[in-house]
Parts: structure tokens; C-alpha cells; sequence
């Protein structure tokens, strides 16, 4: 037996591999039976956010995304917060209720895992994170490099002026408005260039 295959052996018994490629910026796929959510935030201009979502299965394949833009301007890491939120919800409305919710804010990231209460603005958002966790079989948290996060930063870094929610299945477009006015279901694979 080779040393590579030797290190590969050893490092994959004790879970020591994906701790690693996590680490080096490497996208895990998520258990069978799990949907891995990934978020991110960006500001668009001086008073208006972008969330972008990104639902993936154990197999990478992209189940769903969403963006929608919020107006107003907080701290980077409420604009983060807020995308959990908006991510816990798509997962409920899609019926996903086995989620590994990713993002590259470990300060919300470790407040969310701790269950530390917060005595500022950022206190109601984990409040709601933690009411919407409830809802769901099974969740958890964890933060990812940014590097791990692509698609999901493209989606909320792309087309600004688009507001929709993707869902796999071709390039044909279906329009049908959400609770939010400024949300709108569409088909498009364009994640797919990114895996």
C-alpha cells in the first residue's frame, strides 16, 4: 500500500480528512438526507442588502437558491444573520427539514452553535434562527471559508437588480410571487458551472 493511500486511510478514519479540506476552503457535501443551505450577504448600495441562499443535497446537486434584496444598512454581520433567517425559512417553505445551514460569518456561526443570548440588535435575529431550528428535524450550524461558499457569494454578488428564487430543473422561466412581493420562483441551472 502506497504512503497516499496510507495518509488518505488514516486521516478519513478519524474525520480528520474533511476537517482538513474544509479548512483548505473545499466545499463538503452534506450526509445523505441532509440539504446543506448556503448563505451569504452583500451590500449592494449605500442603503439596500443582498441574501443570497444556495440548497444543495448529498450528492452537490442544487436544489434551490434565493436571493432578495432588503433596503436599509446594518453591521456586515446582521446582514449575515438575516440570510440564516432567509434560509431557514426557504428550507421550511421547501420542505427541507434535515439542514446543515453554512456560512462564512463565524460570529453569528459560534453565537448561533453556543447558544450565547445577546444583549444588542443581533439578539431578536438568533432568537428567530433558534424559533425556526425548532421547526425542523434536524440542524446545524457551521462556518465555512469563503472559498467554500461560492456559489451562494455569486448569487448575491450577480445580477443586483434580480430578485427570484431558482429552482433546478432547465432553463425555463415560471414567475409566481412568494409572501414577499419582491421574490419570483424561476427555473435556471446556472450553478452548475460551479461544481
Amino acid at each position: 500500500m502506497s504512503l497516499a493511500l496510507q495518509q488518505y486511510e488514516y486521516l478519513s478514519a478519524d474525520g480528520l480528512l474533511s476537517n482538513h479540506l474544509a479548512l483548505a476552503g473545499v466545499w463538503q457535501l452534506p450526509p445523505n438526507g441532509i440539504v446543506k443551505i448556503n448563505v451569504d450577504a452583500s451590500i449592494l448600495s449605500s442603503d439596500s442588502v443582498g441574501l443570497g441562499v444556495v440548497c444543495r443535497d448529498s450528492a452537490g446537486l442544487v436544489l434551490a437558491c434565493a436571493f432578495k434584496r432588503l433596503h436599509g444598512s446594518w453591521q456586515p454581520y446582521v446582514h449575515e444573520a438575516m440570510t440564516i433567517v432567509y434560509g431557514l425559512q426557504l428550507a421550511l417553505d421547501l420542505s427541507f427539514f434535515s439542514v446543515i445551514v453554512e456560512s462564512d460569518c463565524k460570529h453569528f456561526i459560534d453565537r448561533l452553535s453556543s447558544f450565547v443570548r445577546l444583549r444588542n440588535g443581533l439578539s431578536m435575529i438568533l432568537s428567530d434562527c433558534l424559533h425556526l431550528q425548532v421547526r425542523l428535524q434536524s440542524c446545524s450550524w457551521s462556518f465555512a471559508h469563503r472559498e467554500c461558499n461560492k456559489p451562494a457569494h455569486f448569487l448575491v454578488k450577480s445580477d443586483a437588480d434580480l430578485e427570484n428564487i431558482c429552482l433546478d430543473g432547465g432553463y425555463s422561466l415560471f414567475y409566481c410571487p412568494l409572501a414577499e412581493p419582491e421574490s419570483f420562483f424561476f427555473f435556471f441551472d446556472v450553478f452548475k458551472y460551479f461544481f
